[in-house]
Order: C-alpha cells, then sequence, then structure tokens
C-alpha cells in the first residue's frame, strides 16, 4: 500500500468517526423501527412476545462447533496463537466453554418450544445439564467416527496426500462434521439446534444431510460438492428429502446424485464403473 493510500484510509477513518468538522448525516427512524419490530401476521406474533430467554442464535451455534472442532483435533484447529501442541488445559478450557455455550442454546430452544412455561425452571435447567453431559460423553465416540471418515475419504481419492490435507480442505470432511455433531444432539431431541447447524455446515460446504440420517461411510468415499446437484429439490414428494453428490474412488472418478430418504441410512462406497 502507498503513502498515499495510507493517508486516504486514515482521511476516511476519521471522517467516519466523526473527527471531521462537518457534522454526519442523521435519519429519522422511529417509524421504521417500530414497523419493523412489529409481526405482520397472527401467525408470527411469538417473534414479539416477552422473552426471558432469548431464541437460538446461528452465530452461537456455529462459534460451538469451531470450538468442538478445536477439542476433536486440537492440533488442527486450535486456537493457539503460539503455534505449540496444545496443552490439556487449552482443549479443556475450549471444551467447557463450548458445553457452557451449548447449555444456554439448549435452554434458548426449551423456551421456544414451550417447556419452561410447562416445567418448574430448576427442572429444565436440570434436564439440560443432564443432555449436555450426556453429549459430552459421547465426544469420544464421535471423534472415533470421524477419524474413519477421515481415513475413508483419504483411501478413496487417489490424489491425496496425507490425512491432513484431507482433515484441512476437504468440504466432504467438514460437511460430515457438521452432520454428525448435528446429529448427536438431534438423538438427545435438540432437533431444531441440530437442523441449525445442519444448515450452517451446508451452507459452507453445498453438501446438505439431514440430521436424523446416520450415513454409514464405506472404507474408501469421498463426499464432494457439486453445484447441480446439492440443490434442495421440489419435484419429490417428502419434504425432507436432500440432494447431495458423491464422488469414488475410482482413477477416473464417477459423479452422481443421490436422493436420501430420511428412513434410508446412505452407504457411501466405491462405484462400480
Amino acid at each position: 500500500m502507498s503513502l498515499n493510500s495510507i493517508s486516504h484510509y486514515y482521511e476516511f477513518l476519521r471522517f467516519s468517526q466523526g473527527y471531521k468538522d462537518h457534522d454526519q448525516p442523521t435519519w429519522d427512524l422511529e417509524e421504521i423501527l417500530t414497523r419493523l419490530s412489529q409481526p405482520n401476521l397472527s401467525t408470527l406474533q411469538s417473534w414479539s412476545r416477552d422473552s426471558p430467554v432469548p431464541f437460538p442464535s446461528r452465530n452461537a451455534l456455529a462459534h460451538i462447533v469451531d470450538q468442538l472442532r478445536s477439542t476433536l483435533f486440537p492440533l488442527h484447529f486450535s486456537k493457539s496463537i503460539l503455534g505449540d501442541s496444545p496443552t490439556p488445559y487449552l482443549i479443556g478450557h475450549t471444551l467447557h466453554e463450548a458445553l457452557q455455550l451449548l447449555h444456554y442454546q439448549i435452554l434458548r430452544e426449551h423456551y421456544l418450544l414451550g417447556s419452561i412455561a410447562s416445567l418448574e425452571e430448576d427442572k429444565v435447567q436440570s434436564e439440560v445439564q443432564s443432555k449436555v453431559q450426556t453429549f459430552a460423553e459421547q465426544l469420544p465416540n464421535l471423534k472415533k467416527l470421524l477419524e474413519t471418515d477421515i481415513l475413508a475419504a483419504y483411501n478413496g481419492d487417489p490424489a491425496a496426500k496425507n490425512l491432513d490435507e484431507v482433515l484441512f480442505c476437504y468440504p466432504g470432511i467438514t460437511a460430515i462434521t457438521y452432520h454428525r455433531i448435528a446429529h448427536t444432539l438431534y438423538q438427545l431431541d435438540s432437533h431444531l439446534l441440530a437442523r441449525i447447524i445442519g444448515e450452517i455446515g451446508h451452507t459452507l460446504t453445498g453438501i446438505d444431510i439431514q440430521p436424523n440420517i446416520l450415513p454409514n461411510i464405506q472404507p474408501k468415499f469421498n463426499l464432494t460438492f457439486n453445484q447441480n446437484s446439492t440443490r434442495h429439490s421440489t419435484r419429490h414428494s417428502t419434504r425432507h428429502s436432500t440432494r447431495h453428490s458423491t464422488r469414488h474412488s475410482t482413477r477416473h472418478s464417477t459423479k452422481h446424485s443421490t436422493e436420501i430418504q430420511p428412513d434410508i441410512l446412505p452407504k457411501i462406497g466405491r462405484a462400480h464403473v
């Protein structure tokens, strides 16, 4: 960046922060904000109800998954800025923070579903704490599953140089990571949070797997993004049907799309060509 560009940049900062002599523009927003804050349909009245607990947060859930990835694969996704190997203390601190945030998000989900209105607060807190504890206890098994997913993707792609590359770079591994976390929450009856996490993974990778589906990953597979085959299809009878593409382990890779129904366990393996 040239000195002239730097000068213009700081001039812009000073102006945008109000350091110039002339006033910044203002807008009359009172009526606009009033209208924006009110639901337009009677069916949406619940949006504006007085809520002791906010609704679940997509941003918070994305952060939770990032922290869980740091816990599951600390050498690859650690938040340490020093570049050193993460210590058990750092891993434990990250996991503890993730579980605390997850606890609060599940509380929000309970309120959204009306549980708090029908149950005593102490009982709800106890149920949510038990659910988060159960989720934490499943993390070691979830890590083992993801390790087999990574190995399967590596074995299924002759171009893969090592397992680290697969973990860092393959969108299929990112998608299956989000999905396995979402599926674990789905099994604990946190269906909304599971769906949100699944959609975050879908947004990041273009690969859509419903959280109630448990993939049966075969020894050699690679889940890949295909713009034409990851879109929801409105032509099929079930609203839960999802489409994703699979690239299988052949020297000449074969791409095809698979329509997955909720009651089907997809078997992703070597394509026969």
